[in-house]
């Protein structure tokens, strides 16, 4: 879905209201203003600077429940500020007992995300993990074994989750792989002129969790076939996106992307099979994740974001309290 020209009028509205009454915010304010921009997929620079000052100097005033819903927020856009979540860290780990599983999987998610790698807050999260046990939705169980994956590969630091809660994401694999999802539209026309070029493949393979859309299992390569959902409000891929792509290409996989506003330039069959021809043949390095596609800077219709994610849990207040 994306946004319509009323809801991006009234994000920008909402954003340009917040900005004002930002010094007025408490702590339960900040974290909810960021949850519904990010859930939104509206990545809003101004605001979100002003949202992490706002944080830092309320920090004191966190709750658990803050804590996890602004690091949930700032990493599904990709936003990294080393010195909120140092901030947000310090808060967290003397308030650790009151994280429920939904907090600690969303905390510890959205530091493996965007490489902050806090040993002694990963420590801490582990331990309350192990208290919560047989607490953990599928969500927050897929959200751990993520993190966990990120920390084996990127940091010598030992990060080892509880064996209940490894058996309890192993059970959980095996549930998810029997549910593929259903292929979308421009998936099944990427695949049709796929196989039009004699390549075999495997659509919706399940690897560590991830569902591949295309995936040549001999080659090593996945092709990823990304709809509106995929991208921010700002035409880059979500946060949790390029961590999607981080882990399968740890797995050993190359991941090719076929934008959807790419496709969609193509109207002859001809042009699509060319375009797939120079997609498979592109070297392994062309793509590495600093080159992961982006829409074009002019367009007009800023798209939602479908994270990966569980959505956090927010609290009752509403946005309208900053509508004028």
């Amino acid at each position: 879905a994306t946004l319509g020209v009323a809801d991006q009028r009234l994000f920008e509205a909402l954003a340009s209201t917040a900005r004002a009454k930002i010094r007025d915010f408490n702590a339960q304010n900040v974290a909810n203003t960021a949850c519904a921009f990010a859930t939104q997929g509206v990545a809003d620079r101004r605001l979100f600077e002003a949202l992490a000052e706002a944080a830092m100097a309320k920090i004191r005033d966190f709750n658990a429940q803050d804590v996890a819903n602004t690091a949930w927020a700032f990493a599904t856009l990709g936003v990294a500020d080393q010195r909120l979540f140092e901030a947000l860290a310090d808060a967290a780990m003397p308030k650790i007992q009151d994280f429920n599983a939904q907090n600690v999987a969303n905390t510890a998610w959205a530091f493996a995300l965007l490489y902050i790698h806090h040993e002694e807050l990963f420590k801490q999260l582990v331990n309350r993990i192990s208290q919560l046990k047989g607490s953990f939705s599928s969500s927050g169980l897929l959200q751990l074994h993520q993190v966990a994956l990120a920390l084996k590969t990127e940091t010598p630091s030992r990060f080892a989750l509880p064996p209940e809660v490894s058996l309890e994401i192993e059970k959980m694999k095996k549930e998810l792989s029997a549910h593929p999802p259903a292929s979308s539209r421009l998936h099944a026309s990427v695949a049709s002129q796929l196989k039009t070029l004699k390549y075999v493949f495997t659509t919706e393979l399940f690897v560590e969790g991830f569902f591949l859309d295309i995936a040549f299992t001999e080659r090593r390569i996945a092709v990823e076939v990304d709809g509106p959902s995929h991208y921010l409000s700002t035409g880059e891929r979500s946060g949790s996106g390029l961590f999607r792509d981080r882990i399968i290409e740890w797995l050993g996989w190359r991941v090719v992307h076929i934008p959807y506003y790419e496709w969609d330039k193509l109207s002859a069959e001809e042009e699509q099979r060319k375009y797939l021809l120079e997609k498979m043949e592109r070297s392994p390095s062309s793509s590495s994740l600093s080159s992961t596609p982006r829409l074009p800077a002019k367009s007009e219709k800023p798209v939602v974001f479908t994270h990966l994610a569980a959505p956090p849990q927010l609290n009752q207040e509403s946005l309208s309290s900053l509508l004028p």
